[in-house]
């Protein structure tokens, strides 16, 4: 028997993504089916970005030869990778079954491999988009499994999703899994339907109030009721906000690692939330007192503050008693009597805020401004430390952020060259150990300048040689070309073509032969020690890259 809440489901399918989906691949006696298993592709897209349904439906590629991939989504300003795969179930019960998930996850490797030529025609559009979000360091691949039936996974098919998330999230976090079952789907049907109304109930401890010019109150929550929000309306919570929450940047990583290690001080180093209303009443509560206070906010949406929010709910995931110490900063505003664009105003304005970064605090660093002066007088260069100065092209000279990129993979170890890859703005944390053996005191603009031009080489070279690839090989070129770049200045130094405080400019003519038989070497042992190895994450593991170096190493001592 079909469940209400299933059939309810169905009729929002048949009626708002219908005339927005593809059938044309479809027998007659299966159209109804597989509209219902396409249109729930279609809403966990609009569920995860906020779709409309024409656009939803765009991203829909089921079919014959989809490897178990129903929709695709590439979204470039966070920048993330949805894959969604759906299942129609009419009883509401069921679940997908593990054959499903290895097809899945094949799909999932065959699309981080670049073999774009092994899906059906429906993906082939995508291929451009994922080819560029794939070689972004920041991406992140939302594994999507929506169902109209529980949104617990069997233990066997969670393990697979586990294993395979383990494996490409080594070092960093790239892989991510959402579920959601037919009580997600339908509260999103439900909400929607209700103009995406949000309601939520708040106690604010030691509350405030701003009555004029518009009605305001501030104080403290506790993280558990934060993470009460998440659990019960998800993304929606975000619906007025110009993004929705990040996933696993290294900022949020940071925030719920506070959380668990030292979650009494999480007020002190969190700027809290923000959060617009289109009505607060404060009921009775405590009314006496501002110790506590009760509010009842109607249309409630977050506009800044989504990334604390997201990690409040993940940090409670792993150990719920945590948020129990955890306090944070709360605003509510009213909309009630305001401007009709003061909303907006409101959202551009706490997003627009500029953000410290830790190149800003390299320009204090007096080494720096000994080697711009060095650039300015000894190479008659421009070497631009500040973020927001016009960075220079060409021969005219460098930044701070490729001086850095060029003397991790001149490095010895091939972990900086890594961390050049996976994550370059640690490389500018001048209190970390990278930053400090990269920039040295003996080091001269020279010095810099040497490895900036060979780096640009190396990067000019692999550019044209992916042309002349495909599938893992050419993912190969992409993903590492920081490796290469490594190998190419070990190869330098070994054959002692190059002498540090001397010009190199002699050498750079020998560095495109140099990258194609790097690469040709590298593409041969990547499928000789990790053939099952996901490409995206292999390059941002430095145990794994060690390897791969020394392997291609050995082989060039070899043949010499």
């Amino acid at each position: 028997m079909t469940s209400l809440h299933v059939r309810q489901v169905a009729a929002a399918i048949e009626r708002d993504l219908a005339n927005h989906l593809d059938l044309s691949d479809v027998k007659p006696q299966d159209q109804q089916n597989c509209l219902l298993s396409r249109g729930l592709a279609a809403l966990a897209i609009q569920m995860l970005t906020g779709r409309e349904s024409a656009d939803a439906g765009v991203t829909v590629v089921d079919g014959f030869g989809d490897k178990g991939i129903d929709a695709i989504c590439v979204e470039e300003t966070q920048p993330r990778i949805i894959l969604v795969q759906s299942k129609w179930h009419h009883a509401g019960k069921a679940t997908i079954g593990l054959g499903d998930a290895h097809k899945f996850i094949e799909g999932l490797k065959n699309l981080t491999d670049e073999r774009f030529d092994r899906f059906n025609a429906k993906v082939q559009p995508f291929a451009p988009q994922l080819s560029a979000a794939l070689r972004d360091a920041r991406v992140r691949i939302v594994l999507v499994v929506v169902t109209t039936g529980p949104s617990k996974l069997g233990p066997d098919v969670q393990l697979a999703f586990d294993d395979v998330c383990h494996e490409m999230n080594e070092p960093g976090e790239l892989i991510e899994l959402k579920v959601l079952g037919l009580a997600e789907v339908h509260r999103f049907l439900a909400e929607h339907v209700a103009g995406g109304k949000v309601d939520l109930d708040i106690v604010l401890e030691n509350w405030g109030l701003l009555a004029e010019p518009y009605q305001a109150f501030y104080g403290t929550a506790s993280a558990s009721q934060v993470a009460t929000w998440y659990a019960t309306h998800g993304d929606r919570l975000f619906d007025g906000n110009i993004r929705r929450a990040l996933g696993g940047t290294p900022v949020n990583r940071s925030l719920v690692a506070t959380l668990q290690e030292d979650g009494e001080r999480f007020w002190y180093f969190n700027n809290g939330i923000t959060v617009l209303c289109k009505d607060i009443k404060k009921t009775g509560v405590s009314a006496a007192n501002r110790t506590f206070g009760q509010f009842a906010l109607t249309g409630a949406t977050v506009v800044n503050g989504a990334q604390t929010v997201a990690s409040i709910a993940e940090a409670g995931q792993h150990d719920a008693e945590s948020l129990e110490r955890a306090q944070v900063w709360v605003r509510l505003i009213s909309l009630t009597d305001c401007p009709e664009d003061f909303g907006e105003q409101v959202t551009r304005a706490t997003n627009t805020q500029n953000t410290v970064q830790a190149r800003d605090f390299v320009a204090l660093d007096g080494l720096q401004t000994r080697l711009r002066q060095d650039f300015a007088l000894t190479l008659a260069k421009l070497y631009v430390i500040k973020r927001g100065e016009e960075e220079p092209t060409d021969d005219n000279g460098c930044s701070v952020v490729e001086a850095a990129d060029a003397l991790a993979c001149a490095y010895e170890d091939p972990s900086y060259a890594v961390i050049a890859k996976s994550n370059r703005g640690q490389l500018l944390e001048t209190s970390d150990r990278y930053y400090k053996h990269l920039f040295h005191r003996a080091l001269t603009a020279q010095d810099i300048w040497n490895a900036v031009r060979v780096l640009r080489a190396v990067d000019t070279e692999l550019e044209a040689r992916q042309g002349q690839l495909a599938g893992r090989d050419r993912t190969v070129a992409k993903q590492g070309n920081r490796l290469v770049a490594h190998l190419v200045f070990a190869e330098l130094k070994r054959t002692g073509a190059t002498m540090p405080g001397t010009d190199w400019t002699d050498v750079l003519t020998s560095v495109p032969t140099m990258v194609g038989d790097l690469l040709d070497l590298l593409i041969r042992h990547v499928e000789l020690d990790f053939a099952d190895n996901y490409i995206t994450s292999l390059f941002k593991n430095v145990t794994k890259c060690r390897q791969l170096a020394s392997s291609v190493q050995a082989e060039l001592l070899t043949s010499a």
